[in-house]
């Protein structure tokens, strides 16, 4: 039995437990919240996690996609969303309980138990996509060049309160696009940022602000 369901109770105990383990390569932690909590981040109840997957989906759409790399892809809730567009998914996680799940969610991506440190593929993927994995890596500036030299479009998000730790790393890639997504529920207000680089390409920064007002053209909600 899977101790922890409430949503509330998972985020509290995610924030309180696992937050101050960040930037180290907690691999052991991480498959331990996976084998207590299933969905641990909630994005079968939150509207946040779902907006957000849908903004980054939005900006991969609007780049060559047909072969992708996604680094800790959890459970696969964007691994499943991103098989309606690309040809081949590899997607790659720290726990083996995570990959599970996710390879009964998704029929058609190829997964690998590995970190992105120890991570090797014959062959170059046209986009890396590295969604909210950033905290879990001791060496983020290691692991950022390792990421440009696998693809030739990468994308990254963070929260905008870990700006100050990954702002500095990520801004020295050679971005296309520097985006700072922002969505307000009631009184509470998200913001996280969206960065893109091409490998040899253009290092002209595009930064946007994006809130709910004012977001990526949408062709359809990809979630629905």
């Amino acid at each position: 039995m899977i101790p922890f369901q409430s949503p509330l109770i998972k985020t509290i105990w995610r924030e309180l437990y696992y937050r101050p383990r960040w930037y180290a390569d907690s691999h052991a932690e991480l498959e331990r919240l996976f084998s207590w909590s299933e969905d641990p981040w909630n994005f079968q109840s939150s509207r946040y996690e779902r907006d957000r997957l849908q903004a980054l989906f939005h900006m991969v759409q609007r780049y060559p996609h047909d072969v992708i790399l996604e680094v800790g892809c959890g459970e696969g809730a964007f691994t499943q969303e991103l098989e309606k567009i690309a040809k081949h998914i590899v997607a790659i996680d720290v726990s083996p309980t995570a990959l599970e799940r996710a390879k009964r969610r998704c029929q058609a991506t190829t997964f690998v138990n590995v970190s992105i440190e120890d991570f090797e593929w014959d062959g170059r993927f046209d986009m890396v996509i590295c969604a909210e994995t950033l905290y879990y890596i001791s060496n983020v500036q290691v692991v950022l060049e390792k990421l440009k030299s696998l693809a030739r479009f990468g994308l990254v998000s963070y929260v905008q309160r870990e700006s100050r730790t990954l702002d500095p790393y990520v801004l020295q890639m050679p971005l296309i696009e520097f985006t700072q997504y922002q969505k307000s529920y009631w009184f509470w207000k998200r913001v996280m940022t969206m960065a893109l680089w091409e490998s040899n390409g253009s290092t002209h920064k595009h930064r946007h602000l994006l809130n709910e007002n004012l977001s990526l053209p949408l062709t359809g909600d990809p979630f629905a």
